[in-house]
Formats: C-alpha cells, structure tokens, sequence
C-alpha cells in the first residue's frame, strides 16, 4: 500500500492521489483526505471520476482488443523504457491503453462545422494512445521556441503555441512514431493537474489530410475528447479531458 502521509489535500495535492485511489494503493487516512476534499470541490471529484470511469475502459478494451502485434510492440518498449517505479500491473494497464485508442471508432462525435469518419484517424489514435502512457518528455521546457528547435532536426517543422490564455502551459515534447511516420507530442499542463496532448504529423503531400474526409474528425471516449484536423502542412491531433467548444479553441490555435 501506498501511504502518502498527509491529514488534509488542497488542489495542488490531489493529481498525486488521484491514481492511487483508484488503483486501490492510498492507506485509509490518506484515502478518507482525498475523499473529504473531493466531496466538497466538484472540480477534483469530476477529476476522480474520470480517471474512475477511464480505469473500467481500459480494463475492458484491453479483455476485447486485440492489437497489431507492431503497435503492441512499440508500446511495450516505451513501457520498458519508462517503467522505473512502475509495477507489472501498471505496466499492463498501459498495454491496455493503447487498446483502447483501437476502440475510438466505438464513439463519433458530430459537431457543427466537424465532419464523422468510419474510423478514428491514425493521428488521433496515436495520441490518445500516448495520452494515457503518460510517459516523460524528451525535452522538457515551457519555451515553445526550445521545443520547436528540438523537433525541427529530428520531426521537420512544426507549429508549437502557447495555450497560456486557455490555462494550459507548455510542459515539453517528445518524438513519436504513428504508423510509417515520425512526429510530434507536445504535452501541456493546467492549472489543476490536467494534461493536454497534442499528436502532429508532417503531411507534406496531403495523403494523411486526406484521409479525414475534407474536415476535421473530433470523437469521444471515456470521458477524452480528440479532434484531428490539417493545418499548415501537418495532420494535427488534440486530446485532452476538454469539453467541445475548449477543444476547438485550442485546435484554433494549431489551425491559425
């Protein structure tokens, strides 16, 4: 069991703990000050139960999803490489994440000016895939100029905004494989411990664009929101816990 030592939990505290509860792994003093904060802040109690209802997803797409045995192994070396700290069963929990960006296309979303697909962008399962790893940055700064720098020699170039103004600040990015392509995950962070992923891929003949069917695909799923689109030269995906009109002003900003 995990003891966290602590008779009372602020805001600040609680992205610490969220997991552990859910994972069963807070001692019972710990588990009663999370719960007594999270009865009385609808915000972190909204939190709980979206990493609650995200666990049961996973838990059931990784029991009916069988995934591409080169997918399977692309995530399994990123497990290796990040595990430190981690036990097998978070380890198959992150397994079972990538199952579920297989089971996006369960879940369409159609909003006004967004078009459905009769399957989930490969973008847009890359980064919900890499949204629930959850694994270190390889460059690790809030300064977009950085960040743009280190992905210009090994992605190409590729647009990295500041999200200051929707409360998200840049935490860094890594590089990622989707399909036969390399690109981009920049990870942003808000004020309240939630996380923002951003999947992008050069698209320098427009092949990948394509494939969304004229427009941009936004789907839904355990409570993440994803939505794909074009932008200067790239096929861009955001994913985040956001709500449909927080998504597209963020998306706007990768678009503009």
């Amino acid at each position: 069991m995990h003891a966290v030592s602590r008779r009372a939990v602020q805001c600040a505290d609680v992205e610490a703990l969220l997991d552990l509860s859910v994972d069963g792994e807070l001692l019972a003093d710990d588990s009663a000050a999370l719960h007594g904060h999270v009865g009385a802040c609808e915000a972190c109690r909204a939190r709980l139960e979206g990493k609650r209802r995200l666990k049961a997803m996973l838990a059931a797409a990784g029991r009916t999803v069988e995934l591409p045995p080169a997918l399977e192994a692309r995530v399994r070396a990123d497990v290796r490489a990040h595990r430190r700290g981690r036990t097998a069963r978070h380890a198959a929990g992150l397994i079972a994440a990538v199952a579920v960006a297989a089971a996006l296309a369960t879940v369409l979303v159609t909003a006004r000016g967004t078009k459905p697909a009769a399957a989930p962008p490969a973008v847009a399962q890359a980064a919900f895939a890499r949204h629930a790893l959850d694994v270190p940055v390889d460059v690790a700064t809030p300064d977009p100029r950085r960040v743009q720098e280190f992905l210009a020699a090994r992605v190409g170039a590729l647009k990295v905004p500041r999200l200051d103004a929707l409360g998200y600040g840049l935490s860094g990015a890594r590089v990622v494989d989707v399909g036969n392509s390399r690109g981009a995950q920049l990870v942003y962070a808000g004020g309240f411990g939630q996380r923002l992923s951003v999947v992008a891929v050069p698209d320098p003949d427009g092949g990948l664009g394509r494939t969304l069917g004229g427009g941009p695909v936004e789907l839904e799923q355990g409570g993440l929101r994803v939505r794909t689109f074009s932008a200067a030269g790239n096929v861009v995906s955001v994913v985040g816990d956001l709500d449909h009109e927080r998504l597209r002003q963020v998306s706007y900003e990768f678009e503009r």
